[in-house]
């Protein structure tokens, strides 16, 4: 009995310790990093968004976010795609998100570009970027196809 809880236990501390061969990708962590900026935009965690950006930036970020907390409104967003240059340790990913600004209720939609910086740290927000959103096509019936 005691021979199988050791090998279970030292199973145990295998995972915990080690991973045992599975380790988080640094795709998988920017991907993590980039949702926790967006949903502490989404969800008006703003302090959890300001801490992926470089700290100089901080402030001011906080500070525009405060002043249209309450007429900005991110609704969606989604992950459209993530490109990694890995000798410069950094990464461009492109997120649609939909949004609005009160008093209106129209929905609008952007495409941002962000450029994303790899350290001992984490993943960090450098910069970024609204790009054109492709043109919708319709065909005969008027429902909209990408």
């Amino acid at each position: 009995m005691g021979y199988r809880k050791f090998i279970a236990t030292g199973g145990i501390v295998c995972i915990l310790a080690f991973g045992c061969g599975t380790t988080v990708s640094s795709v998988e962590l920017l991907r993590i990093s980039a949702d926790q900026y967006y949903q502490g935009i989404r969800w008006k965690a703003f302090s959890q968004a300001a801490a992926l950006l470089p700290p100089e930036r901080r402030a001011a970020f906080l500070k525009a976010r405060e002043a249209e907390r309450e007429t900005f409104n991110v609704l969606d967003y989604e992950i459209h795609s993530v490109e990694f240059d890995v000798k410069k340790e950094n990464a461009i990913v492109i997120v649609d998100y939909t949004w609005n600004r009160l008093p209106s209720t129209s929905l609008e939609k952007s495409r941002i570009q962000q450029r994303w910086q790899s350290s001992k740290a984490g993943w960090t927000l450098v910069s970024q970027e609204e790009l054109e959103l492709p043109a919708v096509k319709q065909d005969k019936t008027g429902i909209d196809l990408l």
